[in-house]
């Protein structure tokens, strides 16, 4: 098959990194794959330069270099500028159909982009919508507006959880949503069984979202040293901390550090903490599973599929700080009982694998919906 994924960026993103996931394994099945984003043109105005080339790093150097490393033939940037924008769109400005290549099916990855491929010729491929969130934020009324009304085009959704599932049926009537769970690289992600460090160390990704509560972890992490003083932090993510999100003293953090690294710092925790308020689906949690960490996270959304009723992971409620230290504290003081968590984790993220989701979105593109529901006895 041709298939296009259409993108709003090309980014160092979770949900960038799912569609490269897809792209990789679909190429390798022998697959032609285009994923088409917008690439603004570079302005040479004094007080944009910066702004406008940290952005062309960012989205031309980093993301090759991380999610489609390896296979940045796919990557099709199409320069666009502000001139001719479409009326429907928000903050993006649409690729012209022109740009896009002919094909079997074509997956908006956005709202928005949503919207760009609902009016495609039927020669673009036949139109799918990969549903990563319920993508609320920086919308206003209107956008809001607007993004609702995305989940209602005539086109098939998928979606990466069953909570968006339900939501699909309950409040948009599609009922034909396609439930994709997203998987995790075994051969990347992995650890052997190891035992706790001394002291232990607590996990996460900083960023400066305020969805991702990060300011929330570090709030637990002080409770938590109220009763456990020796505790280490150990960071990673796309930002370096500072006054915009709360940050635990000492921590040690590694800024955008290279795909390679990441399954290290995985294992360097004894615990890896997700504090936001609503996860599409929660890909560091299944990640540091994979490696073997035990996991605390909110209970928002998307995160439930993957920790409930797993030994490795505790839900607690989203915003109570005093829950997560609580839960935390469980798993530290636990020394004895770590490694069972720890295995317990690492199977859990084994049902989520990249070939089975992979199995269900090449048939569901060929015609045949299928689902991927990761917990679920396989038929």
């Amino acid at each position: 098959m041709r298939i296009t994924f259409v993108l709003p960026a090309v980014d160092l993103s979770g949900g960038v990194k799912v569609v490269a996931t897809y792209a990789r394994l679909l190429t390798q099945r022998g697959h032609a794959v285009t994923v088409a984003y917008p690439q603004r043109p570079i302005t040479w105005h004094p007080r944009s330069w910066a702004s406008r080339a940290r952005s062309a790093y960012r989205s031309r150097i980093l993301a090759a270099r991380g999610h489609f490393q390896g296979i940045e033939h796919v990557l099709h940037p199409v320069r666009v500028d502000r001139a001719g924008e479409s009326a429907v769109a928000g903050g993006l400005t649409p690729i012209d159909l022109r740009d896009v290549p002919d094909g079997d099916a074509i997956v908006a990855t956005y709202w928005e982009t949503a919207y760009w491929i609902a009016d495609y010729p039927s020669s673009k491929g036949k139109p799918f919508y990969l549903i990563q969130h319920y993508e609320t934020w920086d919308c206003d009324a209107q956008a809001l507006a607007r993004m609702r009304d995305s989940w209602r085009l005539p086109m098939r959704k998928l979606v990466v959880a069953r909570w968006l599932k339900r939501l699909a049926a309950d409040e948009f009537d599609g009922d034909s949503a396609v439930l994709l769970h997203n998987g995790v690289d075994l051969d990347q992600f992995n650890a052997p069984q190891r035992e706790m460090s001394d002291p232990p160390v607590i996990g996460y990704t900083y960023s400066w979202a305020p969805w991702k509560r990060s300011d929330l972890i570090a709030d637990a992490i002080e409770r938590v040293r109220d009763r456990l003083p020796d505790v280490r932090v150990k960071t990673f993510g796309q930002y370096r901390p500072d006054d915009r999100m709360a940050y635990p003293p000492g921590g040690e953090h590694v800024h955008q550090p290279k795909q390679s690294q990441i399954p290290g710092l995985y294992r360097a925790a004894d615990v890896w903490v997700l504090g936001s308020d609503s996860e599409g689906f929660g890909l560091p949690i299944l990640e540091a599973m994979a490696c073997g960490t035990p996991v605390v996270s909110t209970a928002c959304d998307g995160t439930v599929d993957i920790v409930q009723g797993c030994g490795g992971g505790r839900l607690v409620p989203t915003g109570d700080a005093g829950a997560m230290a609580d839960a935390i504290v469980e798993i530290l003081n636990d020394r004895a009982g770590w490694p069972a968590r720890s295995e317990a984790a690492r199977r859990r993220a084994e049902l989520f694998r990249w070939d089975r989701a992979c199995d269900a979105l090449e048939a569901t593109l060929s015609g045949t919906p299928t689902d991927f529901d990761a917990t679920c006895p396989r038929v």
